[in-house]
């Protein structure tokens, strides 16, 4: 009957478990108690099913005393009083005074209304210490709302600490269903209390994943606060839109915020600042070293969310730093806590962090249309872009060349509606390689963009799926431009050319991979999907890359895919090729540093079947002892 997406967002489960508590399965019960639901908008009808939103679950949850929409303000005048008194024997932030407060409004005594948002505020500032995020906005929401209805003055000041929780919560849910909700509000906000200021950091968030040329200037304009959760918010974004440009920007707003963060007292400062270096190893592409940083975070940071973007940004990196067994232990953790705090972006991360770890380790050649669809509802465009193309690999690991095509299409679609200029091409050319028809001049225009990409591993992979798919490509030369070529010969059935036409108008030297279809199997490397994770993360965690929203977490912004993978400089698509980590800023190692997991993603995995006669030579990851 309740019908919504359960994976990621638990909506039928605790839906159900509302229904449940407030009628004990009696059938009158649950038809009255759903009928109050779509009568006050909790909910809507469609056929004989009842559909619900995330936001909608949160606010019938969060009443812990369980008042039923229906009953709100409907009690006689001595019940009121009765709810009054009882939210006086209660501490401010106890759990159900909110809902005694609400109930006693018809009492009519004096302040009673700002009673009700200063419970609210203290009911949010709650659900950041325990990690359940949706039901602090959705207390901020009833209070809001109420003040609304009920028309009592409130004062500015309590108004302003409203909001600036409100705008806080947001950013640390870090979804753009909650930014916008906190946008429309503060737009009607902005007569009756002092938010001009709340508005332009959540504008400067946006701005963020939509324009990356003008995003470190807007950045860079916004005005401090008074408030330290909002300030580290402030520096967080600055860094964000920092990492999506030359990685010395990045560098260089980092460490002017180090005399900022030395002298303070407060663990969240030093977690914070500990995320923001630990993406910018991410960055250099040294991986361990900013798991250990991430790790670092979550030892000092006091915030539930903040500390598991945390984790999962440790994981990502582990992932790239070839740990995949314990990037899949960390995943695994995150993943159960965010479940059952109900943090659907980071949830949403850890299990496509999971689904590339099994991928790698050669443990999943299913691809997961679910999670794909799940993740898509998240609303973070970046993320469901690479959980896409993550899927897109998997089904053609195992053979499944239509799912596969299809979902590199779906990933190409979204990077491309997004404005990215080199991602589309990866998620376009495994798409061609799985059989999708090419469109006139479509190669070479590939081909063009693949020399041109200043991430030369993204390039060659786009260049071998091309091969791959048998599509001719033709070499591409200008002056002064080294020009490489995948050139398959008509007779050519184990071999690839890679040809350089900067020395000769000819041919040039060849360099020949040959194949031997008779040499055992070996390890497959895997794939390293960008790793995107967007979303800006607040707290402890750098703008994790990848994705495009913001992360929750303890005032950082989650680094790694943010740039993502369509900044012009470059930086970031290395996140594409080399993995990446969540949040909406920043890239992966520095050029020329050799191919990652994804960058080997075409030739790995067309070498499950056909391997080099000649042995390769590999270097020996590192494995310092981690935390």
């Amino acid at each position: 009957m309740i019908v919504g997406p359960d994976r990621i967002f638990h909506i039928p489960e605790d839906a159900a478990s509302v229904l449940w508590s407030r009628t004990g399965g009696e059938r009158a019960k649950v038809r009255a108690e759903i009928d109050s639901w779509v009568r006050v908008g909790f909910a809507r009808r469609d056929g004989a099913r009842i559909v619900l939103d995330r936001s909608a679950v949160d606010r019938l949850i969060q009443t812990e005393s369980r008042v039923s929409p229906a009953e709100l303000g409907t009690e006689a005048h001595a019940l009121a009083w009765a709810h009054a008194a009882t939210a006086d024997t209660l501490r401010p932030g106890t759990p159900g005074r909110l809902a005694h407060l609400m109930r006693a409004l018809p009492t009519g005594r004096s302040g009673g209304l700002a009673d009700v948002v200063v419970e609210a505020i203290a009911a949010a500032r709650r659900s950041l210490s325990d990690g359940h995020t949706g039901r602090g906005l959705a207390a901020l929401a009833d209070a809001w709302l109420t003040a609304n209805r009920v028309g009592e003055p409130v004062p500015q000041e309590v108004l302003r600490e409203l909001f600036a929780v409100w705008t806080e919560l947001s950013l640390v849910d870090g979804t753009p269903a909650a930014i916008d909700r906190a946008l429309h509000e503060l737009a009607r906000a902005r007569y009756v209390a002092p938010v001009a200021d709340l508005e332009a950091l959540l504008h400067a968030a946006v701005v963020i994943h939509r324009s990356s040329a003008r995003a470190f200037e807007e950045a860079s304009t916004l005005p401090g606060f008074a408030e330290p959760a909002l300030e580290r918010w402030r520096h967080a974004v600055r860094i964000q839109a920092a990492r999506a440009g030359p990685i010395d920007q990045e560098r260089e707003t980092v460490e002017s915020l180090r005399a900022w963060a030395a002298p303070s007292a407060d663990p969240q400062d030093q977690a914070a600042f500990a995320s923001w270096e630990a993406w910018t190893l991410y960055r250099r592409g040294l991986y361990i070293e900013a798991a250990e940083r991430h790790l670092a975070s979550v030892e000092l940071d006091r915030l539930p969310a903040s500390r598991l973007s945390s984790m999962v940004a440790a994981a990502s990196a582990l992932l790239e730093g070839f740990h995949p067994e314990r990037a899949l232990d960390i995943t695994a953790q995150a993943r159960s806590i965010a479940a059952a705090s109900r943090l659907t972006y980071l949830e949403a991360r850890a299990c496509w962090i999971e689904r590339a770890a099994l991928y790698r380790l050669d443990r999943t050649t299913t691809p997961d249309h679910a999670l794909v669809e799940s993740v898509r509802a998240v609303g973070v465009g970046g993320l469901y872009a690479m959980t896409a193309l993550t899927e897109a690999a998997v089904a053609w690991r195992g053979g499944d060349a239509r799912a596969a095509r299809e979902l590199a299409m779906a990933a190409c679609r979204e990077w491309s509606a997004a404005g990215r200029r080199w991602a589309p091409d990866m998620a376009r050319a495994l798409a061609l390689a799985c059989g999708a028809v090419a469109q006139p001049d479509e190669v070479t225009t590939l081909t063009r963009e693949a020399l041109a990409c200043p991430v030369p591993t993204a390039g060659l992979q786009v260049l071998a799926l091309l091969a791959v798919g048998r599509h001719p490509v033709s070499a591409v030369s200008a002056p002064g431009t080294y020009a490489f070529a995948v050139l398959p010969e008509p007779g050519d059935t184990n071999a690839a050319h890679f040809d350089s036409k900067e020395v000769s108008a000819g041919r040039g030297p060849v360099l020949r991979l040959v194949i031997d279809p008779t040499m055992p199997p070996v390890t497959d490397a895997g794939t390293t999907t960008p790793d995107v994770p967007v979303a800006m993360d607040a707290g402890a965690v750098g703008v994790d890359a990848g994705v495009e929203a913001l992360d929750a977490g303890a005032m950082a912004l989650d680094a790694g895919a943010a740039a993502d993978l369509g900044d012009d400089a470059g930086e970031a698509l290395r996140e594409v090729t080399e993995g990446g980590c969540s949040c909406r800023a920043g890239s992966a190692g520095s050029a020329g540093r050799g191919m990652g997991g994804v960058a080997l993603l075409a030739l790995a995995l067309a070498g499950r079947r056909r391997r080099p006669t000649a042995p390769r030579a590999r270097s020996t990851p590192p494995s310092p002892s981690l935390r």
